[in-house]
């Protein structure tokens, strides 16, 4: 049998990601209050806030998908940019969500719902006053009822928080969804795996292993201050037998 030249060949490493850091509380302040292109956007990132959806399931959302009187939300489409040809902007479809797990149902808060109703009144006044509003069933657009590239979307986004001095992106914001339901004490990894839509819980714990640590580093400081305290009893009825 003929020698693997192959067989003493080291595969490269794989690099450990980064842990994630969450995004401060004034970056979601400051991206709230900023001027964009958009006139949805504070509701837009609202939506983001309280969901943690991929950009594409965000932009793809249809009024129909949002029950704003039980509190709940449905992901069933994503707007997505296709293959760009040279000279000519990359094209927009509506497509399936990125996964069989991504289609889910959503609870979402009173608060978020009493926003939304807010903007849809908002909307409807821009439709009255529009000549053609090309969109009527998308919750998000652009002016005359125009989808939102996605793609310009992005780019956006990036100019706004460059002119604002933060770091944070749009996909840290999905991201920091995951890092608040876990830090709540509330949740564990199949619950973000539902929420996220991941294919499996294993990228989702692959992904959010830094929160595992957090948790695994509380409850080290927690057996610290514990121990403490029982050693020490064990200290003093020690002292009192030998007295």
């Amino acid at each position: 049998m003929p020698d693997n030249s192959a067989a003493d060949l080291e595969l490269p490493k794989r690099q450990p990601k980064k842990p994630f850091v969450r995004p401060p509380r004034e970056d979601r302040e400051a991206l709230l209050a900023a001027e964009s292109p958009y006139y949805c956007w504070r509701y837009l990132l609202l939506t983001e806030f309280f969901t943690g959806l991929r950009r594409g399931e965000l932009l793809g959302l249809h009024w129909a998908d949002i029950d704003l009187t039980g509190g709940r939300l449905r992901v069933r489409h994503a707007l997505v940019n296709g293959i760009k040809k040279v000279g000519e902007d990359a094209p927009v479809y509506m497509a399936e969500p990125k996964t069989a797990t991504s289609k889910r149902d959503l609870f979402i808060p009173a608060a978020l719902c009493q926003e939304l109703s807010r903007y849809k009144a908002m909307q409807a006044a821009k439709r009255l006053q529009a000549e053609h509003w090309e969109q009527p069933d998308l919750v998000f657009t652009g002016e005359n009822g125009k989808y939102i590239n996605p793609a310009k979307f992005s780019s956006d986004f990036c100019n706004i928080r460059r002119k604002l001095g933060i770091k944070t992106t749009f996909h840290m914001l999905r991201h920091d969804m995951a890092s608040r339901m876990k830090a709540s004490g509330q949740f564990d990894f199949k619950d973000i795996h539902e929420q996220l839509g991941h294919s499996t819980i294993q990228i989702t714990m692959d992904i959010y292993t830094h929160i595992d640590e957090e948790g695994k580093a509380a409850v080290s400081h927690w057996l610290d201050g514990d121990a403490k305290n029982i050693v020490s009893l064990g200290q003093e009825k020690t002292k009192r037998k030998i007295r």
